[in-house]
């Protein structure tokens, strides 16, 4: 069990632990999307390939990607498909490696991508939920590539993107984490426009003995529930949306504990939709500090430890 309560997950001191805020090494995985079936897809910065674990934590074989380019996020489809976001480009890969659809992003030229700290996706419906990598800004397209909206974020270039279904009298939102200022926005679903501003900021807190948060990647499930990487102190906190995102838990340990369950630069979420069944809300972890991925449930229970090395 990795639960550590309210407390501080970081190491003690006032100075950062070595390489906390050093880009992930290209090799390592920084992007992570699980299916229903409970098949992991982990995406690199060397771009190429994607790495596919299977539910109880074994590797399967890889899918070649046609696009060239580093991967900064993957989602699932409800069908067993990934977008498989490259930065400056979307496509649809099937488990076997056919690309049934592609399109480019509105980005500038010459964007130079960081794919362990900026960009991100998020798939709902008949939406897409782009967190540009090179501009501040959350973009709203459909299946097909058309760009809906583009909403201006606080604060810098965002990271991770989740939707929330509607419940517990709150609408349908948007979550999204931006790293440069430590904050987690969270937006009306039905209402992404330019003229968008968020129905919550939240300011991710240091933890005592901590150091200054990055959050990277984020999940929402059907209960409310938002769980927010820190890739500076190696953690996840968890919060409840429902209830001015309190803070209720912390998983996590310092980086120099390196037995399964202990992360080290969280850099990128995923999480199984809640059906019940066996990986019913597991949350899924690109370790980039350690070169691995996670399959953790919500109270910081470790199910396997995959080391995974791309391309």
């Amino acid at each position: 069990m990795l639960t550590s309560g309210l407390g501080g997950p970081a190491e003690a001191g006032g100075g950062a632990p070595p390489g906390a805020e050093r880009a992930a090494r290209p090799d390592r995985p920084v992007a992570i999307a699980v299916t229903r079936g409970g098949t992991t897809y982990v995406g690199s910065a060397d771009g190429g390939s994607l790495a596919r674990i299977s539910g109880e934590g074994r590797s399967l074989s890889r899918v070649r990607l046609v696009r060239d380019g580093p991967v900064v996020a993957l989602a699932a489809t409800s069908a067993g498909n990934v977008w498989v976001d490259q930065g400056v480009s979307v496509s649809l890969v099937s488990p076997r490696g056919r690309t049934k659809r592609s399109f480019d992003l509105a980005e500038p030229e010459g964007c130079a991508l960081q794919p362990s700290r900026y960009g991100g996706i998020a798939a709902a419906g008949r939406r897409l939920y782009v967190a540009s990598a090179c501009r501040s800004a959350l973009d709203v397209y459909t299946r097909e590539g058309v760009l809906r909206a583009s909403v201006p974020l606080p604060g810098g270039l965002p990271r991770g993107v989740a939707w929330g279904r509607a419940q517990a009298g709150q609408p349908a939102r948007v979550f999204v984490t931006m790293p440069d200022n430590r904050r987690l926005v969270a937006y009306d679903a039905s209402d992404l426009r330019e003229e968008s501003v968020p129905l919550r900021t939240l300011k991710v807190a240091q933890p005592r003995r901590g150091h200054r948060p990055v959050p990277t990647g984020v999940v929402a499930d059907r209960w409310g529930q938002v769980v927010v990487a820190d890739a500076h102190n190696h953690a996840l906190y968890v919060y409840d949306a429902n209830h001015a995102f309190s803070h209720y838990r912390t998983l996590g340990h310092p980086p120099r504990s390196r037995g399964p369950g202990t992360i080290a630069q969280p850099v990128a979420l995923a999480q199984h939709v809640q059906d019940g069944k066996t990986y019913a809300g597991n949350l899924f972890i690109a370790d980039a500090g350690r070169a691995r991925v996670q399959r953790w449930d919500t109270l910081g229970r470790t199910y396997w430890s995959r080391g995974v090395r791309l391309p």
